[in-house]
């Protein structure tokens, strides 16, 4: 499972890279609000139902491609609920089950061609 997870990451990094740089214009962030948390945190409910928030900053976004890139390739993780890219504010939010592997998601990412670091740390 890992080494097809690495080779359709190794995939999409080469299609991102040739794609990069060609703002759409059409890429919006409707789940982008200042409320946001740095942290991580769970929500109410139970241990194994915990929604957790970690935000991420991400350096060499240039364009709403980029985010979608960022949002579709992490959202295609178990247990991922929702990812939120913001190029131009070098973030990305993303809400998930307590038992995603954050170090995961930072592997994706930086196999898309970024620099990552957790906010916080």
């Amino acid at each position: 499972m890992k080494k097809l997870l690495l080779f359709l990451c190794a995939i999409a990094l080469i299609l991102s890279l040739t794609a990069c740089g060609e703002d759409e214009g059409t890429g919006t962030n409707p789940s982008s609000s200042p409320e946001m948390s740095a942290t991580s945190g769970a929500d109410e409910g139970t241990d194994e139902d915990a929604v957790i928030t970690t935000v991420l900053s991400v350096t060499g976004m240039t364009c709403t491609r980029c985010e979608n890139v960022v949002q579709r390739e992490v959202s295609a993780l178990d247990g991922v609920i929702s990812v939120n890219a913001v190029w131009d504010e070098n973030r990305v939010v993303i809400k998930h089950e307590t038992g995603v592997d954050v170090d995961q998601i930072i592997t994706i990412i930086v196999l898309e061609g970024y620099t990552v670091e957790r906010e916080g740390e």
